[in-house]
Parts: C-alpha cells; sequence; structure tokens
C-alpha cells in the first residue's frame, strides 16, 4: 500500500477510535444502529450510503494484508479467530468510513475527479476484476461496474487528502521544527545567579557550573515550546559555543549553544508537528461537515458481512492495483 494511503488510513483509523465507533458518535456526529428491515447497507454518511460489496472488497483486502504472520495465515488458524475477525472488521469499517466522510466534504467543497483520473479509475477496475479467482469473484459478489465506483471513491478520498495534506507540510519551516543541542543551568535564587555569572565573567567552563543547576536535565535536546517564550526566542537566534543569560520571572536559565540545527532530531521534529497538524487539521474538516448530516451503522447488516476465509481467497492487490494506475504524490 503506498504511503498516502497508509497515512490517510492510520489518520482515519486514529479518528474512529478516538469518536468510538462502538459509542454514540463518528467523525463528531451522532451514529444510530439500525436494525429494520429493508435496510442493506453497512452504514451511511450524511446521504452517501456504503454497500456490502464495498466493505467485502475491503474485507478480503484486509485479511490477506493483515492477517498473516511469516507462513501462516492467521485468520484460517485456531489463532484467537474471534478477537481477530473483530480486529479486521474494526479496520475495514474505519477505512471505508474515512473514504466516505471525504467523499462527502468533496462534494461540499465542488472536488471531483477530471475525466483524465475517471479513465484510470475504469482501468484500474478493470485490471483488479481479472486478476481475481473464480472463488474470490464468488465472495465479492462485485462487477467490474461496481469496482469502478469504490475506486473512485477511494481515489478521490485520496484526492482530496493528498491536496490537503501537502499545505500542512508546505506550512511547516524548517526553523519551525529546529532542534537545538544545549545546555542550561537553571536556577531559582539571585545569590545561585550572582555566583553563576561571576564565574563565567572569571573564565569558568560552563560544564562545570552544572553542579548548580536546579533544572531536570544540563544538556538538553530544545525544540520550540519546550521553554519560555524569551528563553525560546533567546536560545533560537544563538550560534555554536555562544552562550547567554534570560531571566524570567525570578528564575535565570543560563544557555550554551553545542549546536544550533540538529539535524536528524529536526526532521524527526518536523514529521512530528506536519502529523499533529495533519490530524487536527482533518478532525477540523470532519467536525465542520453539516450538522444536520448523521452517521449511521446497520450493525445487523455488517456482523452478516463474512470474513473471507480459505487458501483460495488471497488477494491483497486491491489498494497497490490503484497505484499502478493513478497517484496524486
Amino acid at each position: 500500500m503506498r504511503k498516502s494511503l497508509q497515512r490517510l488510513f492510520a489518520l482515519g483509523l486514529a479518528l474512529v477510535t478516538a469518536a468510538g465507533l462502538s459509542g454514540c458518535s463518528v467523525f463528531g456526529r451522532r451514529v444510530y444502529f439500525s436494525t429494520g428491515p429493508g435496510l442493506t447497507n453497512v452504514f451511511c454518511i450524511g446521504n452517501l450510503a456504503c454497500g456490502q460489496k464495498e466493505a467485502r472488497v475491503y474485507l478480503l483486502t484486509d485479511k490477506n494484508l493483515y492477517g498473516n504472520l511469516g507462513s501462516e495465515n492467521l485468520i484460517d488458524s485456531s489463532f484467537d479467530s474471534d478477537r481477530l475477525d473483530e480486529h479486521l472488521k474494526y479496520e475495514a469499517l474505519s477505512q471505508m468510513s474515512y473514504v466516505y466522510a471525504l467523499n462527502l466534504y468533496a462534494r461540499e467543497q465542488k472536488i471531483s475527479l477530471d475525466s483524465q483520473e475517471e479513465g484510470r479509475v475504469s482501468q484500474a477496475a478493470e485490471a483488479y476484476y481479472k486478476s481475481l479467482s473464480k472463488e474470490e469473484k464468488a465472495y465479492l459478489k462485485t462487477e467490474q461496474k461496481d469496482l469502478e465506483g469504490i475506486y473512485g471513491r477511494l481515489a478521490l478520498a485520496e484526492k482530496v487528502y493528498t491536496g490537503l495534506m501537502s499545505h500542512v507540510d508546505d506550512e511547516v519551516s524548517e526553523d519551525e521544527a529546529r532542534v537545538l543541542d544545549m545546555e542550561v543551568i537553571l536556577v531559582t535564587d539571585k545569590d545561585s545567579a550572582e555566583t553563576v555569572q561571576n564565574s563565567l565573567s572569571t573564565g569558568s567552563q560552563f560544564e562545570i557550573l552544572s553542579q548548580y543547576n536546579q533544572g531536570k536535565s544540563f544538556k538538553v535536546e530544545m525544540k520550540r515550546g519546550d521553554y519560555p517564550a524569551a528563553v525560546e526566542k533567546k536560545a533560537f537566534q544563538m550560534e555554536n559555543d555562544e552562550t547567554a543569560e534570560v531571566e524570567v520571572n525570578g528564575r535565570w536559565y543560563f544557555l550554551k549553544c553545542l549546536s544550533k540545527y540538529n539535524e536528524e532530531l529536526s526532521a524527526q521534529n518536523k514529521e512530528k508537528i506536519v502529523s499533529e497538524r495533519q490530524t487536527k487539521a482533518m478532525t477540523s474538516i470532519i467536525e465542520k461537515l453539516d450538522q444536520n448530516e448523521y452517521s449511521e451503522l446497520n450493525k445487523r447488516v455488517w456482523k452478516s458481512v463474512e470474513i473471507p476465509k480459505g487458501k483460495k481467497l488471497s488477494s491483497s492487490g486491491f489498494f497497490d492495483n490503484l497505484n499502478n494506475y493513478l497517484s496524486f504524490t
């Protein structure tokens, strides 16, 4: 599965976990569990409904992506199969829910696939359908035309996600994510502060004065937000081997910059900041969708959709196949 889809589904799973599909809301909306007669869809979000055919495609794929340990298929073995079935259904439901939520957002924002993208979706559906065995087609009960719709929704969700996330990534600058290697001596009384000041002025080594440090650590990897604003401002202006002093509300910070740019930690910090902002951005988008719409899970139908079992039901290429024809990265 390509990276953008992995990130999309990971974010979707996090949001669904936070909301709690078994609780009272999905993506910030009320969830209604329906068992009424004549209802054949698995769930709906707003006026978009997900059918059993789509659910089986995701279950077949997830079963073969996540249901194996080495050469052993855990689903088909005696390895706590009920728990694994529950996990796979939860994984598939979170993926589909997120795809549909992003499709609803796309509809409201008038975002759609262009004709070229639609053509590639059709090609992907044709290739995937031809790759299926007779047994897999029998399980899926899905025709090529159905797959065009399923792939179309997945592609549109990825298009929306990639577009939104690219803006978030661009907003995080290298300087914002920069991590410093610092030595910090924190003292909270004036006498100790004067002792450190006098010692530094007479040439004492910074490291020797660490005995006066009343903070948790002497050597620190400093990110933005770790220290008071005045300390942060000064620290991020410092050059290598430079020392400085900042007083904030009766607390004295003596600083020495060992490195003004820790490349490895800065890259990790940027990834963390981007991930947090992506989650925040997507949560905000989902919560701002029309509050008059609601999410509905048909518990009876979802329970009746079976996990595929058997060695001949081994297809795992649904997601990767789309990447062969269409990518938004």
